[in-house]
């Protein structure tokens, strides 16, 4: 294999020091421009390219932030992923992927997280509180987009997830519906407890049924025929996401069952421009992929290290029509 040019290499063939090349490729104002051009033709003849990790070391600071989330085959962790990385590389800063099994942020993710020389964390998982307490010893910052809890030093952005669900109820109602089902995968997590909550609240404002129907550890296929088996009078279907929901949609239109309204969550659709037609609740994902960033950055740089901070976008019904 091909020995690396190093910095050694361009002052050997420039005559200069290293410091005098190392100063010339940074474009330090010691350095006569005449320099600084002989130093920049050298080195891209001979195929210098910084070594990065070794100026990070030297700096303190790698300019790398880790973006963190529990599964690689979720569209709209893919969609958030290419907003965040727009405003890092608008700041300056690159990234990398972290994936952790779990549900929460634990402990050993944090020493993981150590070892690959990270700035920062933006967690679409909560952390637990081991976590949040050992990030909050070594001033580690952390963001968590779209979830929230009460970790010390970490700060949140995420949508008004109470709201979402009152929202997608009250559009269903407003369909006609009045014998509604919510379907979600895991009430665990707080985005589901709280559009919960704004569901059963619409329900029973409206004075209308309103039944909880957990996916978790069954097929979206065995979901909706327990649906039609169990709530034969259902009309309105309200799902955790927009994945739910179009999986919803498409099975029940398989059973020929158009009548059933279906309402998701994230409008995954205004990014991924996939066929079908039912209604979504939506945020403004490049603002809060900006606004996490923003956040983050500040802790990153010792702009900010006060208490946690959050974040809350505001949400909005939107409908599509069949292209």
């Amino acid at each position: 294999m091909a020995k690396r040019c190093t910095l050694k290499d361009v002052a050997i063939a420039t005559g200069l020091t290293v410091n005098s090349v190392s100063r010339a490729l940074h474009n330090k104002s010691d350095i006569s421009e005449l320099t600084k051009k002989r130093v920049t033709e050298t080195a891209k003849r001979l195929g210098y390219v910084p070594n990065f990790a070794a100026s990070s070391l030297k700096r303190g600071k790698s300019y790398t932030v880790a973006i963190l989330f529990d599964n690689l085959f979720n569209p709209y962790y893919n969609i958030m992923t290419h907003y965040l990385t727009k405003y890092l590389a608008n700041s300056g800063y690159d990234f990398l992927t972290v994936i952790e099994n779990g549900e929460k942020i634990t402990e050993s993710t944090y020493e993981k997280l150590l070892s690959r020389n990270v700035d920062g964390l933006l967690s679409f998982l909560e952390p637990t509180e081991e976590f949040g307490k050992r990030a909050a010893q070594a001033k580690f910052p952390v963001v968590v987009l779209g979830r929230h809890c009460a970790q010390p030093q970490t700060d949140y952005v995420y949508t008004d997830d109470v709201r979402g669900g009152y929202q997608a109820a009250a559009y269903l109602i407003g369909k006609g519906c009045k014998n509604l089902c919510f379907l979600v995968d895991n009430l665990e997590i707080s985005c589901a407890k709280e559009r919960e909550e704004g569901f059963k609240k619409c329900v029973t404002e409206k004075g209308v049924t309103g039944d909880i129907v957990l996916v978790r550890g069954r097929t979206y296929r065995e979901m909706v025929d327990e649906i039609l088996e169990n709530y034969p009078d259902c009309d309105g279907i309200a799902c955790f996401n927009d994945y739910i929901a179009m999986s919803a949609q498409y099975l029940l239109q398989r059973r020929d069952r158009t009548d059933i309204f279906v309402i998701g969550y994230d409008n995954i659709r205004q990014e991924f421009k996939v066929p079908g037609d039912c209604a979504t609740i939506s945020a403004d994902k490049d603002k809060l992929a900006e606004e996490a960033v923003n956040l983050l950055i500040q802790r990153v740089e010792g702009l900010y290290e006060g208490a946690s901070r959050r974040r809350v976008m505001e949400v909005e019904v939107v409908e599509y029509d069949e292209e």
